[in-house]
């Protein structure tokens, strides 16, 4: 070792050389070296008066108070106001806009005495009114406690409960909902409250409007999971952890002015969280549809297409019953999360796009790593890290295990969860003393299985206890278990996963009936049941009645001992007799696993749930040659029945015919995006799609222009203008015969010209 001088006398030095220069800028404040300086030494003498020597270690804490979500929302306003920032249908809203509809109905709140620490529900369908009133709660300080309009009434009336918000926001079809959970409602679109909104000022709201000031300790919302006690938990997540999430995923799939970012999560799920983050703090346009646009399959592949997403979030469940080369837009930016990945289905999916892996529990404000882009060569990571998190692979006495090894992970970071809602004891044992933090720091422990790979990523390996994944949601058994013990007919229940052929998970329940009883309850009759009181992806897929409950030397149930699930009971019904019955029949019962299904059988009583009906609808469509989309197994559930609607669909589609095509047509919602970035950036070559070819011998410049005259003549869009008025855009289609197919190219020079020629939509 040599001796050297020591960073204190490196720093001298630069303050005799230049005392006046600037040293360190933090916001407004810019300080030079011997401002700085002077400071450090007031500090140093601090420190000895009490006692510290130069072998003494200080820890610095420091300030940790950074901007909240309103805040974040403010600032990127202030950047783009007139950029698109949400659209819903026919509505869209523009940044300014949005901020102002926020701004008043935040500012209604606070005169209600809404304000930091308290609690807002929103019972609302998916709708601008929803994004709204997201940012107006937390502008007023408020944290936001999302109900899906979906859930079973017994499920609403629990979290509404359990909340105690102060206020429940609702529109007129969610009202009554409300109403029937004892709560008093504030409806949105009440022409009393519109009225009222429409005199509110549209400006910011300053801690001065509201009821305390607001910081990032404060809570942003409460997410309720499933619970293992049969009831669902709320976790309440501050506003620390949302401007490492926001930069995260802006920076990393990189969500810029021009994007459109997918809501598809459920409203009641922490999924939406990011997705809100990286279509309104990044200048992108936020798109939102009507949850049966969104059904996987048909409906989303539509959807997306016809909006021009460019960046999703979905469960890899959802992808799999998609076609990867034609369902979604090409490019389109994928991170899949919400349940673990087969290396199948990213090396399906990965080629052409970014595809990223994510993974967090709620209790880690939703991400706690992510991988780099995946390819399909191997296993899918979770990743690392994302912003300030720390995560642990640790032993059962949470000392670290070597790579390679599985251990239990642990994350800390100021992303953590502050807890559980009204469970301090429940938050004790999931959220611990940090082993290797300041004193005082927590970590949570996910109760998820990992190790790390030499890369450092981390590998997901499977869960310590029983809790599951389904369709993306996370799951607890014994929350269905719990149900399962409160119907009347029961009197042991068990609840487990199990994996259908194609390796899906889904839950099979088991019941013992109650002593005495006539005859055993019936498997439909208790989905039926539990239907009322569970979301969907709660209730058990079958329903199994046996004599008794297996259980372990120590009295637990013997899960392993369990039977198979017996094949869901069907019901009293005819045989298919048209051939198209019996075609439909055959994939119903391939489907379900079941050897055969009856013209009356239902098939979401049978065990069938959204994605094997996707799965469904899309080998009807490809085997028997049929347009039939999810949304008409919904509809109509049995072979009878879906057989009648396809054959009247067959009878009664129209003919195709020519829309006229005399005037100006409205933008498809990829057009709007480019010509968007146009009046963005300006004309632009980055589309162009050049294909150079050189021709031997001699040219028939007349055959090559009647051929290329034939093919603009056929294909409209090679022929389809832009024309701009008033400020809006819209497409023109021009006659057949229009337009120059051939010109002279003038060399080699030339050809270079026309390949990066700028963009024009008006020619």
């Amino acid at each position: 070792p040599t001796d050297g001088p020591t960073l204190a006398a490196l720093f001298e030095r630069q303050v005799l050389a230049s005392p006046d220069a600037p040293a360190l800028a933090f916001q407004d404040t810019v300080l030079d070296y011997a401002e700085l300086n002077r400071r450090a030494n007031r500090l140093a003498r601090l420190l000895a008066a009490r006692g510290v020597g130069p072998e003494d270690r200080v820890a610095l804490l420091l300030p940790t108070d950074g901007p909240t979500l309103a805040a974040l929302f403010e600032r990127q306003v202030l950047a783009s106001p007139d950029a698109p920032a949400l659209a819903f249908q026919d509505t869209v809203l523009d940044y300014a806009e949005l901020n102002r509809r926020a701004n008043r109905l935040a500012r209604l709140l606070a005169a209600r005495g809404v304000g930091p620490e308290d609690r807002v529900a929103l019972l609302l369908p998916r709708s601008a009114e929803f994004v709204v009133a997201i940012l107006a709660v937390v502008k007023a300080g408020a944290a936001y406690v999302p109900v899906d309009p979906g859930y079973p009434e017994a499920r609403i009336a629990h979290i509404l409960g359990d909340a105690a918000p102060v206020r429940v926001l609702v529109d007129a079809s969610t009202a009554a909902v409300a109403e029937a959970a004892g709560r008093t409602p504030l409806a949105l679109d009440d022409p009393a409250v519109t009225a009222e909104l429409a005199t509110l000022p549209g400006a910011d709201l300053s801690d001065a409007d509201r009821t305390a000031p607001l910081t990032a300790a404060h809570a942003a919302y409460v997410i309720y999971t499933s619970g293992s006690t049969g009831r669902p938990k709320g976790v309440v997540v501050t506003h620390a952890g949302l401007p490492g999430l926001a930069d995260t995923f802006v920076r990393r799939l990189d969500v810029r002015p021009g994007s459109r970012v997918l809501q598809f999560a459920s409203t009641g799920f922490d999924a939406m969280v990011p997705e809100l983050c990286m279509g309104l703090l990044a200048g992108a346009t936020f798109v939102l549809a009507p949850a049966e646009r969104l059904l996987p399959g048909d409906p989303l592949a539509a959807f997306a297409r016809e909006a021009g997403i460019t960046h999703a979030i979905l469960p890899p469940s959802s992808l799999a019953v998609m076609d990867p080369a034609a369902d979604l837009p090409p490019g389109m930016t994928i991170l899949i999360a919400g349940e673990a990945a087969g290396e199948e289905l990213v090396s399906r999916w990965a080629p052409g796009r970014l595809f990223v892996n994510g993974y967090g529990p709620t209790e880690t404000t939703v991400c706690a790593t992510m991988s780099e882009a995946l390819d399909g060569s191997r296993t899918p990571p979770i990743g690392d890290p994302i912003a300030e998190t720390r995560v642990y692979v640790l032993d059962s006495a949470l000392l670290p295990v070597p790579p390679g090894v599985t251990g239990e992970l642990y994350v800390a970071g100021p992303s953590l969860a502050r807890g559980y809602l009204g469970r301090s004891a429940l938050t004790a044992e999931r959220f611990v003393a940090h082993p290797f933090g300041l004193p005082g720091e927590r970590m949570y422990r996910t109760g998820d299985l990992v190790r790390q790979l030499l890369d450092g990523s981390l590998e997901f390996i499977g869960r310590a206890d029983e809790q599951t994944k389904i369709r993306g949601y996370r799951v607890e058994p014994g929350e269905a278990e719990a149900a399962l013990l409160r119907l009347p007919s029961v009197a042991q229940a068990a609840v487990t996963v199990r994996r259908s052929a194609d390796g899906t998970p889904a839950l099979a329940g088991y019941v013992v009936p109650v002593a005495g009883a006539a005859a055993g309850p019936d498997p439909a009759a208790v989905r039926d049941a539990l239907a009322e009181v569970l979301p969907g992806y709660l209730v058990p897929a079958t329903v199994t009645v046996v004599d008794a409950i297996p259980v372990t030397p120590n009295g637990k149930v013997d899960h392993k001992a369990l039977p198979e699930p017996g094949p869901a009971a069907t019901g009293a019904g005819r045989e298919p007799r048209t051939p198209l019955e019996h075609a439909l029949a055959a994939l119903f019962a391939d489907a379900l696993g079941q050897d055969a299904v009856l013209a009356d059988d239902d098939f979401f009583a049978l065990g069938g749930h959204s994605l094997m009906a996707a799965r469904l609808a899309r080998r009807i469509s490809a085997e028997l040659g049929r347009d039939c989309g999810v949304e008409a197994l919904f509809a109509e559930p049995t072979v009878r029945r879906l057989a009648g609607r396809l054959e009247r669909a067959t009878s009664e589609r129209p003919a195709l015919t020519p829309a006229p095509r005399d005037g100006d047509l409205a933008l498809s919602y990829a057009q709007q995006r480019l010509w968007f970035l146009d009046q963005l950036e300006g004309p632009s070559a980055a589309y162009n799609i050049p294909l150079v070819l050189t021709l031997d011998g001699t040219l028939d410049r007349t055959a090559l222009d009647a051929a290329l005259g034939d093919l603009t003549d056929r294909h409209e869009i090679l022929r389809t203008v832009y024309r701009e008025t008033d400020g809006v855009a819209a497409q023109h289609v021009l006659p057949a015969g229009e337009g120059e197919a051939v010109g002279d190219g003038g060399g080699q020079l030339g050809v270079q010209g026309v390949v990066a020629r700028r963009a024009d939509g008006e020619r």
